[in-house]
């Protein structure tokens, strides 16, 4: 009974396949046959055929038509980029600042560090960096330093001068990065009544192995619930005010209260503190200003481009244009093309 319907899908199957092949065999066919000038590009043939990006079989592409086609496929991210570029320009006019050649170079530069990319000498292995950049053909080197390394330079320009590492930001830079960090297993839960049930059980069975158990089948937190409550140590400056003073009050073997952070329930068992590895700020001084400064950079550099982009007064004549071609191809209300 089925039969009928298998053989029309194994049928539709087959031609597809075979369609698929004959297109393939065609267009290569076709494309050996053609006859291509390719006029774009060549300084000799732009003169003898002005206007024409190229000539199939005797037939002329316009500029003008290749022009088109790709403002239609490409038109509004370039020119978002043009525009984000021409904010930046008269911004750094106002502030008396320019980008140099060598700016750029030291962006690079700055960019291959921060990526590994480093020679044998500790130095920058830019041409490597580089490289890299350009290996899926994606970008060429002037559209990466246009498009990316020149707006960073523009940036950084505009907010420099308004950059301070203070001892406040080196204390505390530091005891995030190298001081002691609370070892704990943790349930995390999403509703306040099923936390204070697994809560009780919790206190009325004080031990890693029960918490381990009981996140193992309650916690909705993929890493907790997989590792039997175990989950990174909690540093100091982490972003997440409630945890971290919660956990830095515990004592080993101590549950902690119910920690409300957001739609989440939190509880946490102490397992001890680390050793801190680097007692000495001083001797870490120069890695942390260096760290402390490029954080601060790269956020007033956002904040800065923001600022730019709400204040400047932009009309995206190209976007209008699409919207308004947009509306006019829709169908009115009443299933009709609009006039």
């Amino acid at each position: 009974q089925a039969m009928p319907a298998i053989r029309e899908q194994i049928t539709d199957k087959i031609r597809d396949e075979k369609m698929r092949l004959a297109s393939t065999d065609l267009f290569a066919k076709l494309q050996q046959q053609a006859q291509v000038v390719k006029v774009l590009g060549d300084a000799e043939l732009s003169k003898q055929y002005p206007g024409v990006a190229a000539i199939v079989n005797g037939q002329q592409v316009s500029m003008a038509a290749l022009g088109t086609e790709c403002i239609e496929r490409h038109g509004e991210e370039v020119l978002t980029g043009e525009i984000h570029r021409k904010v930046l320009i008269q911004a750094l006019r106002r502030a008396n600042q320019e980008v140099t050649d060598a700016d750029l170079q030291a962006e690079v530069a700055r960019a291959a560090i921060s990526f590994g990319y480093v020679s044998g000498d500790g130095q920058a292995d830019s041409e490597g960096w580089m490289a890299s950049v350009l290996s899926n053909a994606a970008t060429t080197r002037e559209l990466y330093m246009r498009d990316a390394v020149w707006p960073s330079v523009a940036l950084s320009k505009l907010v420099e001068g308004d950059i301070q590492v203070m001892e406040e930001d080196l204390r505390t830079e530091f005891e995030a990065k190298y001081g002691p960090r609370v070892e704990v297993l943790a349930i995390v839960l999403s509703d306040q009544r099923s936390a204070q049930k697994v809560w009780d059980m919790a206190r009325n069975n004080p031990t890693d192995e029960f918490f381990g158990q009981l996140s193992e089948q309650y916690s909705v937190e993929p890493v907790s619930a997989s590792n039997r409550g175990k989950v990174p140590p909690i540093r100091r400056n982490n972003g997440q005010a409630a945890i971290e003073r919660e956990a830095f009050l515990l004592k080993p073997g101590e549950l902690s209260g119910i920690i409300a952070t957001g739609d989440s329930y939190i509880m946490l068992r102490c397992q001890g503190f680390t050793e801190p590895v680097v007692t000495d700020a001083e001797a870490v001084r120069t890695e942390l200003t260096s760290y402390i400064h490029e954080k601060k950079m790269r956020l007033a550099m956002s904040k800065k481009f923001d600022e730019l982009k709400e204040t400047s007064e932009i009309d995206n004549f190209l976007v209008a244009a699409k919207q308004e071609s947009r509306v006019a191809r829709a169908p009115a209300s009443g299933g009709q093309p609009a006039k």
